[in-house]
């Protein structure tokens, strides 16, 4: 930057004459500037040095286009030492901007309010209302209050027209709360097919009591844009707990930092119709264990249901455990871990070779302004990863002095208490003389 025309120093110019011309005893204007020189020159520097990643993949653009986008997949999260805060996109040797975007589900949900007709607990067929719609709305998902707790139940749900002739629309709903000092865990929903029909029947056989339906409401439900993953395959170690009257199932992923929000455990086909309770815990170490999550597994001759919920886990070992009483345990063969897809976006405006880095536990979540950066699907463009490699550039973190000498530093440490005795005793010596 050079001086104004006027003579005057501009912007963050340092003048010879302002030196020369500050008062004695008085900082000069520089001086004071100093800080906030130094402040903004570390704001623009990025954190990005090749020295500190360990792994890099090469990303192939083949045509230049708005954005591109490769799936955050197995090699992604392995290479990741932070939880995918430190992948870095990089190009001829410049930072790349990028953004991560999950493909969660968009959801289209209205509730409606049907009123609650005859009421009252059957015999042989247990507590049954009818819900009036008052017109003919497309419905596809009942919600229901209860006061009771820790019970599991199946739910029939049947269709009509008229209030007259009935069709089932679902036979095998399963309902259930685990309530305990520590956790609570509830499915209260039910889901059916789409139906438009005015009424709807629901039946709970194993309650007897119309009281224990507090209230029902039915919802149009519907979720479009969602892709899933499966993350890792695992072939668990299986014992018997004799004392909770249950299988453990233990997995190891093989490395931590791998995302995963569910469960599905693949049990064996000729198991008959069950309904079990199951509960997923995870670890860094394999020792200590975090609930995750729980709920029911079942199986019927109409549908089965063998995954579980949780919020989304980020641990090297997973441990399901599933209840079964004094029933026959279920032979289960893997366990399949899911998430939903990650693409890892980036403005590509020319083809050619990129690189992902990873791999530095030191690293902060970056942070970009992407405002400019369309929204992309995954075959916008193509764009692919490559096989994952040892960063040539990288050098591992010296070693702190202390560690790489430690016999001197006890040494020291020896010879400092030493001396502090030694003068504890001079001093407690001069006491008793004086």
């Amino acid at each position: 930057m050079k001086p104004a025309l006027s003579g005057q120093p501009s912007g963050a110019w340092i003048s010879i004459t302002e030196i020369r011309q500050a008062p004695r005893g008085r900082c000069p204007r520089f001086l004071k500037r100093l800080p906030f020189l130094f402040a903004a020159a570390f704001l623009a520097r990025g954190d990005f040095n090749p020295q500190d990643w360990q792994t890099r993949i090469p990303i192939t653009v083949k045509q230049p286009g708005t954005v591109a986008a490769v799936v955050a997949g197995t090699a992604v999260y392995k290479a990741s030492q932070a939880g995918l805060k430190d992948v870095r996109i990089v190009r001829a040797g410049a930072e790349i901007p990028y953004r991560l975007q999950v493909l969660t589900a968009r959801q289209e949900q209205s509730e409606l309010q049907p009123v609650m007709l005859n009421k009252a607990a059957v015999p042989n067929d247990g507590v049954q209302a009818v819900l009036d719609l008052n017109g003919h709305p497309a419905h596809n998902r009942l919600r229901i209050a209860t006061t009771l707790h820790n019970f599991k139940e199946t739910v029939r749900i049947e269709t009509s027209d008229d209030g007259g002739a009935w069709a089932v629309a679902r036979n095998d709903g399963l309902i259930f709360d685990i309530s305990r000092a520590d956790r609570h865990a509830a499915e209260l929903s039910v889901d059916y097919p789409v139906s438009t029909r005015r009424y709807v029947r629901v039946t709970i056989p194993g309650w007897h009591n119309p009281t224990y339906l507090a209230s029902a409401w039915l919802t149009y439900f519907a979720e479009t844009g969602a892709v899933r993953d499966s993350v890792a395959s695992i072939s668990p170690a299986v014992t018997e707990d004799a004392k909770t009257q249950a299988t453990v199932l233990t997995g190891d992923i093989g490395f931590g930092g791998l995302a995963y929000d569910r469960a599905e455990l693949a049990v064996a086909g000729d198991a008959s119709a069950f309904s079990r309770r199951a509960e997923v815990a995870t670890s860094g170490d394999g020792k200590a264990w975090s609930y995750a999550g729980e709920g029911v597994i079942s199986r019927t001759p109409q549908q089965e249901r063998l995954s579980i919920d949780f919020p989304e886990q980020w641990k090297r070992y997973v441990r399901v455990t599933v209840f079964h009483g004094d029933s026959a345990p279920l032979k289960i063969a893997r366990i399949r871990l899911s998430d939903f897809r990650r693409l890892i976006e980036f403005p590509a405006t020319a083809a050619g070779e990129y690189w992902l880095y990873a791999g530095n536990p030191k690293a902060r979540q970056a942070s970009y302004d992407v405002s400019g950066l369309v929204v992309n699907t995954v075959n916008d463009l193509d764009a692919s990863l490559g096989a994952a490699e040892a960063n040539p550039r990288y050098r591992a973190p010296e070693r702190p002095w202390t560690d790489r000498n430690p016999y001197i530093l006890n040494f020291v440490l020896i010879a400092a208490v030493a001396m502090m005795g030694y003068l504890t005793i001079r001093l407690l010596r001069r006491v008793r003389t004086g």
